[in-house]
């Protein structure tokens, strides 16, 4: 479970209200979605050391890049400083955040 003060930072950080945080998925990324001025969107939370934050930059760089070239896909959201991620921490974890637009469509039914 990510912890309030990882919530509390990411949401600094990105310009958004903590209590309206729902959790959507917990595997390899830790995923909240939220509501904002009627828009969807998600906070990707990924827990890697800081110097993975680079890596993480780029991918979300090359998403951007992608959406404004045309291809559906997610907007990743720049955050309060005018970056495409932040790193949180708390003790000894860390976890590098990213939002992104919710996509119009639907989830996915398993069954």
């Amino acid at each position: 479970m990510v912890s309030t003060a990882i919530i509390s930072q990411a949401s600094q950080s990105f310009g958004m209200a903590p209590e309206s945080l729902v959790l959507v998925s917990q595997s390899t990324n830790v995923v909240y979605r939220f509501n904002q001025q009627d828009k969807t969107y998600f906070l990707r939370l990924s827990e890697k050391p800081a110097a993975y934050e680079k890596s993480i930059q780029a991918e979300v760089h090359w998403v951007r890049y992608l959406v404004s070239k045309g291809v559906r896909a997610s907007l990743p959201i720049l955050s309060v400083e005018g970056k495409l991620t932040a790193v949180c921490r708390d003790q000894e974890k860390c976890y590098v955040a990213a939002v992104f637009e919710g996509a119009i469509g639907y989830f996915f039914d398993y069954d």
